[in-house]
């Protein structure tokens, strides 16, 4: 998995994209298992005028397509809140997956009847 940063309003900063892969790592350990492609886009948006900053990150892949955002006054702030974001999404996918798995639809009831 390979995190796609860009940066919308502001230069490349080497220090937000240390920051942001360090805040993936969480992130990374339940994907981890998730099959080839994984795309990991993440939008830093800086505001010029106001000081509310936009940040945006996205997964696709064969079992997670997930989005979320989250804006504010602090980017290094909102970074964190859309990683926990995005956490607590995979997190019901993954248990979504396994209970589907664990209790398939019993549809045989319904041909046979």
């Amino acid at each position: 998995m390979k995190l796609r940063m860009a940066f919308r309003g502001m230069e490349h900063s080497n220090a937000m994209e240390e920051y942001a892969n360090k805040k993936m790592e969480k992130l990374e350990r339940f994907l981890q298992r998730e099959p080839e492609p994984l795309y990991v886009d993440l939008v830093l948006e800086a505001a010029r005028q106001h000081h509310h900053h936009k940040v945006e990150l996205r997964i696709n892949s064969k079992h997670h397509h997930i989005m979320v955002h989250s804006e504010g006054p602090d980017l290094y702030q909102q970074i964190d809140l859309v990683m926990d974001k995005a956490v607590h999404e995979a997190k019901k996918d993954k248990e979504r997956m396994l209970d589907e798995r664990n209790h398939p639809k019993n549809n045989l009831k319904d041909t046979f009847s």
